[in-house]
């Protein structure tokens, strides 16, 4: 099946009479790309993929494969889940135990009425591009569990589906095997030729896998775009602290005569703001400094770790905690002085949306 684009528009799903699950969610995902659906748990991520696997009903808005709606919550109209076109990969294996390797990997071939030479072939080529092709006559309870989520994944994408969805697939695999799986998992996308969606609350995975990355907080879009793009540019404060490894600096400080401040340190010229107000700078974490001493904004040392050479410091400053890139390592528990740059490389406002360009 050809990949096609995914578009969601003013996708929602309520829960009863609770917040919305999902609330007025558009996205437009190009044919073939690999989108990734990130943020902490409870924001909605799942439940949407859920909607496009058709295993959820949306209560509002649209989903599209293409020029083809295969959901609409104002007219209820719905294609089923198995004739979407799609292969879904779950947290769980969900193998059948009493069916071999090949078994398993045949079986949505036979029911889709492959002949039994078309189904051999096809099972052995993803069997091998997943490296378990010497394990086809075991069954899945002699298999380890990295072994089990390759033959999983070689089931999905035997039919060829024009859609992949991934839940989480990852996160019953220890962190090796995680690194390894994962690039695995972007080869097979490629080769399938597939559109992709993938959840997952690790942002570290986000970026290592996807094209596109939705970042998503309490059921709303907070940001739709390339790796480099949230990166680059983030739009909202949320984005800015949950994306990243580690993520960008930000320090909160109140506006005084038109600059911003904390503890007598100027962030940036806010003349836009009134006295009084809240905002927060941003920093690359290799941009500002710790030092003993000076003049600067006093924190305390959390965790200081080695990475590539350098250091990565964990520190707190009042509520919020945030990780500088130095070429030092700091004592843990104690004070140190975070010196800043002059000019922030972003500013966003009380309400954690970014501010025009910093001076």
């Amino acid at each position: 099946m050809t990949a096609a684009p995914i578009a969601l528009h003013g996708l929602a799903k309520r829960f009863g009479s609770g917040p919305a699950a999902v609330d007025d969610l558009s996205i437009d995902l190009p044919a073939g790309a690999f989108l990734v659906l990130l943020g902490p748990s409870g924001c909605g991520k799942t439940t949407t993929l859920r909607m496009i696997a058709g295993l959820e009903d949306p209560t509002g808005g649209r989903i599209r494969f293409g020029d083809r709606v295969i959901a609409d919550g104002a007219t209820g109209a719905l294609v089923p889940a198995e004739r979407r076109g799609i292969g879904m990969v779950f947290q769980s294996y969900a193998l059948w135990p009493h069916m071999t390797v090949r078994g398993n990997v045949e079986w949505p071939l036979t029911v889709a009425k492959w002949g039994a030479g078309d189904r051999r072939v096809r099972a052995d080529e993803v069997l091998g591009m997943l490296g378990v092709d010497h394990l086809a006559d075991r069954y899945p309870g002699e298999l380890s569990g990295g072994q089990q989520q390759r033959v999983a994944i070689a089931r999905t994408i035997a039919p060829r589906p024009g859609v992949l969805l991934f839940d989480e697939p990852l996160s019953n695999l220890d962190a090796r095997l995680r690194v390894d799986t994962r690039a695995e998992l972007v080869a097979v996308h490629r080769a399938s030729g597939a559109t992709s969606v993938y959840v997952t609350h690790d942002q570290t995975e986000a970026l290592a896998m996807a094209t596109h990355i939705a970042v998503l907080k309490d059921g709303r879009l907070e940001q739709f775009g390339t790796p480099d793009d949230l990166l680059e540019r983030p739009a909202t404060a949320f984005v800015a602290e949950f994306l990243g490894s580690p993520a960008a600096v930000l320090v909160e400080g109140r506006v005084l005569g038109g600059c911003l401040e904390r503890e007598g340190v100027r962030l940036a010229a806010v003349p836009q703001l009134a006295d009084g107000a809240r905002a927060s700078a941003m920093y690359r974490p290799d941009r500002p400094t710790l030092s003993p001493t000076g003049r600067g904004i006093t924190v305390q040392v959390l965790e200081c770790t080695p990475a590539a050479g350098r250091w990565v410091t964990t520190v707190r400053l009042g509520d919020r905690r945030f990780a500088v890139v130095g070429d030092a390592r700091r004592p843990v528990g104690t004070d140190a002085v975070l010196q800043l740059p002059e000019r922030p490389d972003a500013l966003f406002d009380d309400h954690g949306e970014r501010m025009g360009e910093s001076a």
